[in-house]
């Protein structure tokens, strides 16, 4: 990805909504993340989102000629990530590395979702 794609990605994210984390929270030691959580309902810690879609920047770039690989030929990567909340036992992460299209992940992430409300089980209580 370029920075000029990133730049139009990033604009894109702040219009949907989404909130871009610096600083030390890291998923998978990306740079920094956008990030937005999706259908909310209230638990005992307050309204917490049922699932969440993070998109995961890795800025290539300050490697300079260290980077190699298709590091180099991409100076900026993106990983998406989504999560589902806590409602369930277990963990059941997606990761999408090649789609950037935010519609077309919120899609992806809402169907999974619904998928892992049918199939994976509830937390009793």
């Amino acid at each position: 990805m370029t920075a000029k794609q990133l730049e139009t990605l990033e604009k894109k994210l702040a219009e949907r909504g989404y909130t871009k984390y610096l600083g030390r929270v890291s998923f998978q030691r990306e740079d920094y993340h956008w990030g937005q959580g999706f259908d909310y309902y209230k638990n005992n810690s307050g309204m917490t989102p049922s699932y969440q879609i993070f998109f995961l920047v890795y800025d290539w770039r300050k490697y300079g000629d260290r980077a190699v690989g298709k590091f180099k030929r991409n100076q900026i990567g993106v990983t998406i990530l989504i999560i589902m909340g806590n409602w369930y036992d277990g963990r059941a992460d997606l990761e999408l590395t090649e789609d950037r299209d935010i519609e077309k992940i919120e899609k992806v992430a809402k169907s999974y979702y619904d998928w892992v409300r049918e199939n994976l089980k509830q937390k009793e209580g």
